[in-house]
């Protein structure tokens, strides 16, 4: 990896042919390229779109209801673009732009094809691995993207500067999902070299990474309307962007899997595996679980500390101390050959189909060197990746023996993750003054001791004296179908399963407490006393405004939770939890204040952790949970 200037296309060094202007009328233009229809958008009355470019905007779908029940968005919102959104740059806002107006058209499909055939297709590989990893480093990113714009010629870079500043949505130089499906599509190609124009690997990757965030997402509206000028297809691009680019802190979870597998698959209850949680990983592996997570972060630590010069792939086994056949069972848990990725790659043509690089995140090369092609996919692979590596290998147990291991697998990690969910929740609870009686953290056992009904009850509940916040922890996941292909039947089901069922969970609890809360608390604050419904993710639920308005359409039509006395569900993840817990191991404000702050203010639509976020990155401090487990390598 060098950094370079690379020589410019062949306008900026001499004046065009003939022969290659008749090339590239051939090229892009005479006739309409195959597909274009379906790029084409026609802008409909009424509705907003994002300045310089045809992109709905979303607002914070803030709704009003008709009296006769009709849901509509409030006038005030459809023309503000959503918050935490930003805007890829594509290669048709710039090149397309000159080759408009100097040939009369522009065919992105054929630049991807032109772009894949002008380097070697491992140069242009490893150049790519590099800019997805350059993601997380703003002053590198800054680097390269001055970098590029100062070898754009004058008209060039003009347009450039132009699509940069366009959109009233921020613009991004480089992305990860545009960044990926170019990867994709480097290893499928098999065509020969065929430079036309003056290129280096580098910035190949670059005007492919930025064709290919032209190409992604061109998509026509369609699907039913979830609710006035909303479609479904519209609502999952950004469900499914929501679920890609979600960020969490490495340290926190490092810590957060480390305390789930050694206190909580140690400590199992209700669930009687075959082995502990431990051993089925060595089993499914072939290697114990800190050595995996030791291989995996001396990759990342390498790709972190890289500095310019030497080639951005590496031999993983330099300075390695841990035996051969340990290092290389851990590299073959989230590591494939060319043929192996290539095979899967096939299989996922979809701009959000990216199994194959959850599963191998790391390329084995050629001359037994590895590429790291993505660093979110890694860290994930040896963390909440655990749970799926388990499961495939229980489901490969021969006979019937299978099917039923691995719902006892489920059910197991079900069980760890709200018992550490619990835990989190447990520690947030306020101590009693001195010798004062009761208690203030309530289990789904002391709801089962004080309501013998039939009432539906919470998995743990805390009493802040005015108020009681009960929690149903919810330890499934987003289906595949959802994250990958969009289906928006598969979205209905999993908000149903991981939210809609749990604020019926709460309803029931609520509703038996605002009635008479004597038999669990022992005291009558009624009609005083408040609830606060919390649905903790044992994985993350994509809460965008998207999901808010609809999940407050269905409460809304079950009259689910909606007594006055009944603050707004909160939904959170695991990540979220512990940042409450943070804030009260710290003092610094009270966990009711946080979330009433959070759902009752301008962010209320967005996930918590975006607002924590957005509130370090502007210089805020940021409070971590003072219960850390075990160093994990």
């Amino acid at each position: 990896m060098r950094f370079e200037r690379p020589l410019g296309p062949p306008w900026n060094r001499r004046s065009p042919g003939p022969d290659e202007i008749e090339r590239l009328r051939r090229l892009f233009s005479g006739a309409e390229p195959p597909g274009a229809g379906a790029h084409i958008a026609v802008p409909q009355q009424g509705q907003a779109y994002s300045k310089g470019t045809m992109l709905p905007q979303l607002g914070v779908m803030m709704t009003g209801t008709t009296a006769g029940g009709v849901v509509v968005p409030m006038t005030r919102y459809p023309s503000e673009p959503m918050k935490y959104i930003k805007l890829f740059l594509g290669l048709d806002e710039y090149l397309g732009v000159l080759l408009k107006k100097e040939l009369g058209a522009y065919n992105n499909e054929n630049w991807i094809k032109i772009l894949l055939s002008q380097q070697p297709r491992e140069q242009v590989l490893v150049e790519l691995a590099f800019l997805n990893n350059s993601l997380n480093q703003p002053d590198l990113l800054a680097q390269l993207t001055s970098q590029y714009r100062k070898m754009l010629p004058a008209e060039l870079g003009d347009n450039f500067d132009r699509a940069m500043a366009a959109a009233e949505v921020p613009r991004v130089f480089l992305a990860r999902q545009p960044i990926l499906r170019a990867i994709r599509d480097v290893l499928l190609y098999t065509g020969p070299t065929d430079p036309i124009f003056p290129s280096t690997p580098h910035s190949v990757a670059i005007m492919l990474a930025h064709a290919f965030a032209t190409k992604v997402g061109g998509h026509e509206e369609t699907g039913p309307e979830l609710w006035p000028t909303v479609r479904a297809s519209v609502a999952m691009e950004v469900i499914q962007n929501n679920l890609f680019n979600r960020y969490e802190d490495i340290y926190a979870r490092l810590d957060r899997y480390t305390r789930l597998w050694d206190e909580y698959g140690k400590g199992l209850r209700r669930t009687k595996l075959r082995a502990d949680p431990d051993k089925l990983i060595l089993e499914a592996t072939g290697i114990d679980r800190p050595s995996l997570f030791s291989v995996a972060f001396s990759l990342l630590a390498r790709v972190n500390n890289w500095k310019p010069g030497p080639p951005f792939y590496f031999d993983p086994y330099a300075g390695i101390g841990m035996d051969r056949a340990t290092f290389d069972a851990a590299l073959a848990t989230f590591t494939a050959d060319e043929a192996t990725l290539v095979a899967d790659l096939k299989k996922a043509p979809a701009d959000w189909q990216m199994l194959p690089f959850e599963r191998h995140p790391v390329l084995r090369l050629k001359n037994s060197a590895v590429l790291l092609l993505d660093q979110n996919y890694l860290l994930e692979r040896v963390t909440s990746g655990l749970y799926w590596i388990v499961l495939d290998h229980e489901l490969g147990l021969p006979g019937g023996e299978g099917k039923r291991a691995a719902n006892l697998w489920s059910q197991a990690y079900s069980e760890m993750i709200e018992a550490l969910a619990e835990d989190s929740i447990k520690a947030m609870a306020p101590p009693l003054l001195g010798t004062a009686a009761g208690k203030t953290f309530y289990t789904e056992q002391d709801f089962e001791n004080a309501y013998h009904d039939g009432t539906r009850r919470c998995d743990a509940a805390i009493d802040l004296g005015h108020t009681l916040l009960v929690f149903e922890v919810q330890k499934g996941q987003v289906s595949l179908d959802t994250r990958q292909t969009g289906l928006v039947d598969k979205f209905f089901s999993d908000t149903e399963r991981m939210v809609l069922d749990k604020a019926q969970q709460l309803h029931g609890t609520a509703t038996a407490v605002l009635a008479d809360e004597a038999p669990l608390t022992g005291i009558s604050r009624s009609p005083s006393v408040r609830i606060m419904p919390v649905a903790v993710q044992g994985a993350t639920y994509p809460v965008n405004p998207i999901t808010d308005e609809w999940i407050k359409i269905k409460l809304k039509e079950r009259k689910l939770l909606a007594d006055p006395r009944v603050g707004p569900l909160a939904v959170v993840d695991l990540g979220e939890l512990e940042m409450l817990e943070g804030l009260a191991d710290h003092r610094v404000v009270g966990v009711m204040d946080a979330l009433a702050s959070w759902k009752n203010g301008p962010d209320g639509h967005h996930r918590l952790g975006q607002q924590e976020l957005d509130r370090t990155a502007k210089g805020g401090a940021s409070f971590a949970r003072t219960r850390r487990g075990a160093e994990t390598c």
